[in-house]
């Protein structure tokens, strides 16, 4: 159906912006980064590349080939099939489910495939394990059978069982399994050989890519079992960069879906969200995204800036200090690519650390005003995490402080909890984007604080933890709540001191750097989602030190240890 273009399985590093981007992912390889980025502008590939090893135990290397687990991205595959369907005349979106499934609910029979694929169905985040086999007939009135968290069409909650309906859907409409469908109907004739899924047997061992989280390896989707009824349709897709790639020119090129059916594709509906994507207008136009994340360590991203006709594609096999690391270099690379500042990370010899030569250091250290920092060991890093909003500027904005409105989000961000306490929501109304959607705002705070305390117990105490950017477009002031058995986290999410979602974070520290070792009494450190440099020195290594000297740009501090 398309011709393909050899370039699309060679190695490309474009002069120019291709080099740029390619010299920064180069030197953050010593800070943590490992994957395959793709860049295309105007249908021509920037930067075709992997970095790191896809495999630590064999030293394979992750190249553009490189077959890594896409998680999420696999949604916006179902939607297409779905909207196919649709141009078939065989469903249309608007279908209520109890068209294709027996014994609906009465709470139920008004979701229809629109409120499935926007994730306004109400059904739950998940159900049911990924990795054990689900009788369909069963996973179908288990899933209808859950309570809803809210009348369909009402509110926004991401949902995977609402994805693995619309799987069981086109199965029923097409008489094959979801897997052959798109084989048959997509991949076969874009030529795309291989995209799969768990346990595809044409696969080697060598092209496809372990998972690590904090360096504990979990094995590869070539012997994963499944994907099962809970993860078919919302997840279980696997594929090299290059040919997920070729999906999206396809898609933008309408080579399966009329120019109205892409439209539909990418209209967003509640919380950005359309059919499988995030669909947000930023300063450079039209931003169309979505991640994958996985909790076995594979995570992904895909955004195409639509106007200026601008993709941008990430691909991870780790989890480390806690972040996905594919994600880490979507901010510099977007920096890069729109002219803005940006700090090549450090160019470092080879990295050693001594775990006995830096005990002295590990603990806790406080900042005069509240912040807080914590200095634990990992691997061959020296990790600091920090919260408190004085430990965050001097981390991510040392020249010249934090935005000014950073104030105003911590404070209003604190008043929005006491408001959930005491039933006032009137903050709300001063800050809220959009009015109409103040109560849902609401209710989904409400619902979040019941959850957690029939999960961890009775609420007791949170702590502002402050703000920092968020995706680039945002800022985020992040809260941190004890409850008698356990802990949690949301972020308030910011923009042009305007709140715009609240979302959920488990994290108690929202920025973490890795420090490589220079010397016993000097380590560099980088953090490549916020890139940022910084050094920290010690006057010695007596035990317990009495503090260090963190420096970031022309601005330093001496944080006194609290630990001892």
């Amino acid at each position: 159906m398309t011709q393909i273009d050899v370039e699309n399985y060679q190695e490309i590093v474009r002069n120019g912006m291709g080099s740029r981007i390619d010299q920064f992912l180069t030197r953050a390889l010593n800070f943590g980064f490992v994957g395959s980025i793709l860049i295309a502008k105007k249908g021509k590939i920037l930067l075709q590349k992997g970095y790191g090893l896809a495999n630590t135990a064999t030293n394979v290397p992750f190249t553009h080939n490189t077959i890594v687990d896409i998680g999420s991205l696999s949604k916006q595959f179902t939607a297409t099939a779905i909207l196919h369907l649709e141009q078939e005349g065989k469903l249309t979106v608007q279908d209520p489910i109890t068209r294709f499934f027996d014994d609906v609910p009465k709470d139920k029979q008004e979701i229809t495939l629109h409120h499935l694929l926007t994730h306004t169905s109400g059904l739950p985040l998940k159900h049911g394990s990924d990795f054990e086999y689900y009788e369909t007939r069963s996973f179908i009135q288990d899933v209808v059978a859950l309570p809803l968290a809210f009348k369909p069409g009402t509110e926004y909650k991401y949902s995977n069982p609402a994805f693995a309906l619309l799987a069981i859907i086109i199965e029923q409409l097409t008489n094959q399994t979801l897997q052959t469908f798109l084989q048959t109907t997509f991949l076969d004739p874009l030529g795309l050989e291989k995209i799969g899924w768990y346990g595809t047997k044409s696969w080697s061992e060598e092209e496809v890519a372990h998972v690590y989280i904090e360096g504990i390896d979990g094995g590869s989707p070539l012997i994963w079992p499944g994907p099962y009824r809970p993860l078919l349709g919302n997840g279980g897709i696997c594929c090299p960069i290059n040919e997920l790639y070729r999906w999206m020119q396809a898609i933008k090129n309408n080579v399966f879906l009329t120019k109205e059916s892409t439209a539909k594709l990418f209209t967003p509906f509640l919380e950005d969200t359309s059919y499988g994507w995030d669909v947000l207008q930023t300063k450079y136009g039209r931003r169309i995204w979505h991640n994958g994340g996985t909790d076995s360590g594979a995570n992904s991203e895909l955004t195409w800036f639509s106007d200026l006709d601008l993709l941008i594609i990430a691909f991870s096999n780790n989890i480390l200090f806690g972040e996905d690391v594919g994600y880490m270099a979507i901010w510099p690379i977007r920096s890069i690519l729109f002219n803005s500042p940006y700090t090549l990370p450090p160019c470092l010899p080879e990295p050693k650390l001594d775990p006995n030569k830096i005990q002295h250091l590990l603990g806790n250290y406080t900042f005069p005003e509240g912040g807080e920092i914590n200095l634990t060991a990992q691997s061959y890093f020296l990790i600091l995490s920090a919260r408190g909003q004085q430990a965050l500027d001097f981390c991510l904005f040392p020249e010249n402080g934090p935005p000014e409105e950073y104030a105003l989000y911590d404070q209003s961000s604190n008043l929005l909890v006491k408001g959930l306490f005491d039933d006032d929501f009137t903050i709300l109304e001063e800050y809220a984007a959009n009015k109409t959607r103040i109560p849902l705002l609401e209710s989904s705070l409400q619902r979040w604080i019941r959850i957690c305390e029939d999960l961890y117990g009775p609420y007791q105490m949170h702590q502002i933890l402050g703000t920092t950017p968020f995706k680039e477009f945002f800022d985020a002031t992040w809260l941190h709540f004890d409850f008698k058995e356990g802990q949690n986290g949301i972020g308030v999410v910011w923009k042009d001191k305007q709140l715009i979602r609240i979302t959920e974070t488990h994290y108690p520290y929202p920025v973490i750097i890795p420090f490589l070792q220079q010397s016993d009494t000097h380590f560099i450190g980088h953090n490549i989602l916020f890139n940022q440099t910084l050094q920290l020195t010690c006057e010695d290594t007596k035990t317990p030190i009495t503090g260090f000297h963190l420096h970031n740009g022309n601005n330093s501090f001496f944080v006194p240890n609290t630990s001892y």
